[in-house]
């Protein structure tokens, strides 16, 4: 995560906005973690599109294996999951590929439709290991001292 906010600021001419849903569950977690996230690192300019790009940056390549991890994302719900509404988020470029292949990748597969699963199951892995990380530490942390 903290990858992905630097390359945003530091790259910040290679970022863009695209157009994202994200199941309401997941998008509401992030958001609880993102307030966390600020408080414990001092970092007001955390942003949901920057958990996005580093669940997107471990998002499953293969058309194959999104569609496991699509489906493994509504197994656990039984199919039972809110679709919730396009919003827009800077990522960067490797995200930005990933997100502008999958719907088609998915519709060639005969899985149309299930990006929003695979997106919101990256983003949920994402959520589980920042939890086993814990409170994420402020920037000044990573600074050279001397």
């Amino acid at each position: 995560m903290t990858e992905s906010f630097a390359d945003s600021v530091i790259s910040s001419n290679t970022w863009i906005t695209l157009g994202f849903r994200i199941v309401p569950e997941i998008l509401n977690a992030v958001k609880v973690r993102l307030a966390a996230d600020r408080r414990s690192s001092g970092n007001s300019k955390l942003a949901v599109g920057h958990y996005l790009d580093a669940a997107l940056r471990n998002a499953p390549t293969e058309v194959g294996d999104q569609v496991a991890s699509a489906q493994a994302f509504l197994t656990q719900r039984m199919g039972v999951v809110d679709s919730g509404r396009q919003s827009t988020y800077r990522v960067g470029p490797q995200a930005q590929a990933l997100a502008t292949s999958l719907n088609a990748a998915l519709q060639e597969a005969d899985h149309a439709r299930k990006g929003i699963f695979v997106v919101s199951a990256a983003l949920e892995s994402l959520l589980l290991s920042l939890d086993v990380e814990g409170e994420l530490p402020s920037p000044n942390m990573f600074a050279r001292e001397g």
